[in-house]
């Protein structure tokens, strides 16, 4: 009887009309058209599916990430392009949803919309990276430290450390803590599948891969092109980067300091440090500034105006105003979002808890 009830829950007109959107998301996300990135990668995952390259080689081109990512692209390399993509784009929506849920929490229905109706979310989605999908990572890592799930925290890094480069703050601070605040059989338990993904890269990709990795990032380096680090925009101020960087990461750490209390506890330790990481960066595409969405989340039931500003910055880009009216740079996004939440948090720090 319990069964039954359960069953006739699950097909109640709400349940079915939320499988009914998610079906048309995953068919409207499949028309998409394959991205040059998709195809490198899946191609590359091919080559070494049939043992034509150990990867980082000239048959893996623009193979930028760690051989465990294979876990990943593998699966997909067995699928039409076109439904591959929008397999790892549907998942990067699910993460994107996850970040709003357990990071973000209790975010308003416009916040939501801010999100999704956003110049990078769909950048990411049209560049077919996982980036979305790291995110949700981080999601599940933070629910599976407060909850006390070991599997769940390993497996969160392990899929973080696919594409660390702006995301290595984060797998700090989530290590960090777990240091401090688990035991060792938990730290243990929680260290078996990095540990496995680490062993089994040598055997993925050869027991010399790490060099031949930085050979390979040294004489093929990632397109500069596109980059939107404040490095790179801001080139002929190096020395101000330099020291608003360090600035960022002086107060943060006086935030993080002052406020332990619920620093830690309500998310606000990865939305700081996604966004620190951003600005920290050397390389910085626009699909990374998906990882600014839990702070933007957050911005958005805590400073309304802030969040509407951030957005109107967006806009304005999208429409080019943003070089029509005054040369502003792409990382005063993230920059903008990083200033309004530590306004927010220092301003009333009681009502943050």
């Amino acid at each position: 009887m319990m069964f039954e009830r359960k069953l006739q829950n699950y097909f109640k007109p709400l349940y079915i009309g939320f499988l009914i959107l998610l079906i048309i998301l995953f068919v409207g996300i499949s028309f998409i058209p394959v991205s040059i990135d998709y195809e490198n990668y899946i191609n590359a995952t091919r080559s070494w599916l049939v043992n034509k390259t150990r990867l980082y080689d000239d048959q893996s081109n623009s193979f930028y990430y760690m051989p465990w990512s294979l876990v990943i692209t593998a699966p997909l390399s067995f699928l039409p392009d076109r439904w591959g993509q929008a397999t790892l784009n549907f998942l990067s929506f699910l993460g994107i949803t996850l970040s709003l849920r357990l990071i973000s929490k209790k975010v308003p229905w416009w916040g939501t919309l801010f999100v999704f109706a956003n110049l990078f979310t769909f950048n990411l989605l049209f560049s077919a990276q996982w980036d979305g999908l790291v995110l949700g990572a981080i999601s599940l890592g933070w629910w599976s430290i407060e909850e006390k799930k070991p599997l769940g925290a390993g497996i969160a890094l392990t899929i973080m450390s696919t594409k660390p480069t702006n995301v290595f703050l984060v797998i700090l601070v989530i290590v960090v803590y777990l240091l401090i605040k688990w035991d060792k059989v938990l730290l243990i338990r929680t260290a078996i599948i990095p540990f496995i993904a680490g062993i089994s890269s040598f055997v993925i990709s050869g027991a010399g891969w790490p060099l031949r990795y930085l050979q390979f990032l040294s004489v093929n380096p990632p397109p500069n092109k596109y980059n939107l680090t404040l490095w790179h925009q801001a080139n002929s101020f190096l020395a101000i980067g330099v020291i608003l960087a360090l600035i960022i990461v002086m107060v943060a750490w006086i935030a993080a300091k002052n406020y332990q209390a619920h620093f830690l506890g309500n998310g606000e330790a990865l939305i700081f440090s996604l966004l620190i990481n951003l600005l920290i960066s050397n390389y910085v595409l626009s699909y990374h500034y998906i990882y600014t969405i839990p702070a933007l989340g957050w911005l958005s039931k805590k400073r309304w105006i802030f969040a509407l500003s951030v957005f109107g910055l967006m806009v304005s880009y999208v429409l080019g105003l943003a070089n029509l009216i005054v040369a502003l740079p792409y990382f005063v996004f993230p920059l903008s979002i990083f200033v309004f939440c530590l306004a927010v948090l220092l301003g009333n720090p009681k009502k943050n808890n």
